[in-house]
């Protein structure tokens, strides 16, 4: 059976906010947007990206069982971005650029969510169920 297109949709958003959002990270990490690059040329690439590398792998695990039709996972990815937009309060950051891209990642994130538990999405799910 054939994925309908609000679990493309979906699913796409969610991988387009794991990139936003890692990029976001890297911001965090780095003190200005402008000393990102030399970050990542620099001795420290490897501390930078696998700080940013490690949180977005539960994020892509769950979009994966997402796409194999787990009805679970979009629950457990609904409950982290919720856990994520409580925990933005409490982000400190010199950055407004991190902010941004966290909004927009977590604008990505409910968008894709909304197609996943839309009723084409639930139905989509429903089936693996009933099967």
């Amino acid at each position: 059976m054939t994925k309908p297109t609000p679990i493309k949709l979906g699913v796409a958003l969610l991988c387009a906010s794991v990139v936003v959002n890692a990029l976001a990270m890297m911001l965090h990490i780095v003190p200005h947007p402008s000393q990102l690059l030399g970050a990542l040329l620099s001795k420290y690439a490897v501390s930078l990206l696998g700080s940013t590398i490690w949180p977005s792998v539960l994020p892509i695990f769950l979009i994966v069982m997402i796409w194999y039709r787990k009805n679970w996972a979009r629950f457990v990815f609904l409950a982290l971005v919720v856990i994520g937009v409580i925990s933005l309060a409490f982000l400190p950051s010199k950055s407004q650029v991190f902010y941004w891209l966290l909004g927009l990642g977590l604008l990505l994130q409910g968008i894709g969510l909304a197609f996943l538990f839309a009723p084409a999405g639930s139905a989509w799910f429903r089936k693996q169920l009933e099967q």
